[in-house]
Parts: structure tokens; C-alpha cells; sequence
């Protein structure tokens, strides 16, 4: 179980959609293996063939194919929060844990 106090939030990730940029980063900090990235409404894994990412730093992604300009690029994530929110494992259709409740 993640530790309470992680805040999950959905954001709209910063950077340029240009179809050359494929960094973007969160406003907030992220936990380390805590992040979904949502392209055009659509959830996607760090391991998937077309549409994957990896994580750069506490609040930096680099997506492996550049978003087109209109594109909207998102993400679920647990911020690193020390005033103690509630966090999201155990609530139903948690993309961190979608089968646990």
C-alpha cells in the first residue's frame, strides 16, 4: 500500500505539442513508478509499442513519439506531498491498482 501522503492528480503536462517535443513535465513532483500518462483521453503504459514514455525526473517524462500539435498530453499521478492527503490505492478504478479494492 503507497504511503497516505501522496495526493493523486490529473494534469495537463507542460511542453510544447509541436510534433518534435517529446519531453513534458507535471507542475508537481511525482513518486517514482506512480504515473500514468493520458494522450488524447486515452491511458497509456511506460512499456507500450507506439505510444510509451519513461520517467526523467521527479516531475519530467519523455514520451517515445512526439505529440502532434492539437494533441493533449495529461497525466494521472501521486504527488509527493508531506501534508499528510489521502492517497488513491484501494479506490476502485485506480489506474495504479485497478484490480484491488
Amino acid at each position: 500500500m503507497a504511503d497516505p501522503k501522496f495526493n493523486s492528480r490529473v494534469e495537463v503536462l507542460g511542453g510544447a505539442t509541436n510534433g518534435v517535443n517529446r519531453q513534458f513535465t507535471t507542475p508537481t513532483d511525482f513518486q517514482t513508478g506512480r504515473i500514468r500518462v493520458i494522450w488524447n483521453g486515452q491511458i497509456y503504459q511506460p512499456d507500450d509499442d507506439k505510444w510509451g514514455w519513461s520517467e526523467l525526473t521527479a516531475n519530467s517524462i519523455e514520451l517515445d513519439l512526439a505529440p502532434r500539435t492539437g494533441d493533449v498530453i495529461e497525466a494521472h499521478y501521486l504527488e509527493k506531498d508531506t501534508a499528510g492527503q489521502i492517497g488513491v490505492e484501494g479506490v476502485m478504478g485506480s489506474p495504479f491498482a485497478p484490480g484491488e479494492c
